[in-house]
C-alpha cells in the first residue's frame, strides 16, 4: 500500500493508495479531539475532500474520511443497461436519442465517480435490442467506461426480457461480492419472445437479490425515454424498485433524471459498516 503521510495536530493521517475500511462520518480533521480516533494515533484516510471555507474569504476547507479498525467497505457496482435498438437512432435534436442517452449515462457515471471517496464503485454495461450482451463488467476508469458506451452494438428490436436476463448474470455474480445498482432505459416496448409475465418475474427475482446474501437487494431504477405508450410505462413502472421509475418526455429531463439518479446512488454509495 503507497501511503502519503502529514501530521496535524499530534495525529498522523496516512493518505492510502487502496481503499482502506471506513466509518460513516466524514470529519473535517482540523477539528478532531480526543476520542475514539485519537486513541488509536494512526488512522487511514482516502481522496481528501477540499471545500470552500465558510470562514476565511478565498479559503478552503479539508475535509477527509477516516476509518476505523476492523470497519469493512461495501463495494458497489452500477449496472448501466442501454437500449440500443433502431428506433434509438432517430433524431430528436442536433443528435440521435442514443447520443443523447449515452450522454446522460456519462453524467450519471461523473457524478457518481466525483463523489466516490471511497473508491469501491465499480461500472458494468449492458447494451441490448434483439439481443443483449454484457460489455463491460467492474470497471472504474472513466475513459474505458466512456468507450464501452459510445461503442455501437445496435439493432431492431427491444428485447427487455434478453436485457434483463443478461443484468441478472452480474448480479449473481455479484451476491456476496458487491451491492448493485441498475439503471435500465428504453425508449420503446418489449417486443422479444418472452412473455410479459415472465419479463416481471425476471424483475421481481432480481430485486429480491440473494437472501443469503450479507448485501441490501439490487436496486432497479428503470427510464422511458420518448415514449408515451401506456403498456410501455406499465412495464417499466413493473420492473423497477417502488419509486425508482422515471418517465423523460424529452432529451432535457432525460438528462435531468440521469443526474437525479447519480445523485441517488452517491448517496447511497457513502462508506457503510457491515
Amino acid at each position: 500500500m503507497l501511503l502519503f503521510v502529514f501530521a496535524m495536530n499530534s495525529m498522523t493521517f496516512s493518505y492510502a493508495a487502496t481503499a482502506p475500511n471506513w466509518t460513516k462520518k466524514l470529519v473535517d480533521p482540523l477539528l478532531l479531539q480526543g476520542g475514539e480516533l485519537q486513541k488509536n494515533k494512526v488512522v487511514k484516510v482516502f481522496k481528501p475532500i477540499i471545500e470552500p471555507s465558510d470562514v476565511y474569504a478565498n479559503g478552503l476547507k479539508l475535509k477527509l474520511l477516516v476509518a476505523k479498525r476492523g470497519v469493512k467497505v461495501i463495494q458497489k457496482n452500477v449496472i448501466i443497461v442501454l437500449d440500443e435498438s433502431g428506433s434509438m437512432g432517430s433524431i430528436t435534436s442536433p443528435r440521435s436519442k442514443r447520443n443523447i442517452a449515452r450522454k446522460a449515462a456519462m453524467e450519471l457515471v461523473d457524478i457518481v465517480s466525483n463523489n466516490n471517496a471511497g473508491g469501491d464503485t465499480t461500472f458494468s454495461i449492458v447494451k441490448y435490442s434483439t439481443q443483449a450482451k454484457i460489455t463491460a463488467k467492474h470497471l472504474t476508469d472513466r475513459d474505458e467506461i466512456k468507450k464501452v458506451i459510445y461503442d455501437n452494438v445496435y439493432d431492431n428490436n427491444t428485447s427487455i426480457g434478453n436485457a434483463l436476463k443478461v443484468t441478472r448474470e452480474v448480479v449473481k455474480e455479484d451476491v456476496g461480492k458487491r451491492e448493485d445498482h441498475i439503471v435500465f432505459l428504453t425508449d420503446g416496448m418489449h417486443n422479444g419472445s418472452m412473455s410479459i409475465a415472465n419479463v416481471k418475474a425476471l424483475a421481481s427475482d432480481i430485486r429480491k437479490g440473494a437472501t443469503n446474501s450479507k448485501f441490501a437487494n439490487p436496486t432497479i431504477y428503470t427510464v422511458l425515454y420518448r415514449q408515451s405508450n401506456k403498456s410501455a410505462k406499465d412495464l417499466m413502472e413493473a420492473i423497477a424498485t417502488k419509486g425508482k421509475f422515471f418517465e423523460s418526455s424529452d432529451d432535457a429531463k432525460l438528462m435531468e433524471h440521469f443526474r437525479k439518479m447519480g445523485k441517488e446512488i452517491f448517496v447511497v454509495n457513502r462508506p457503510k459498516i457491515t
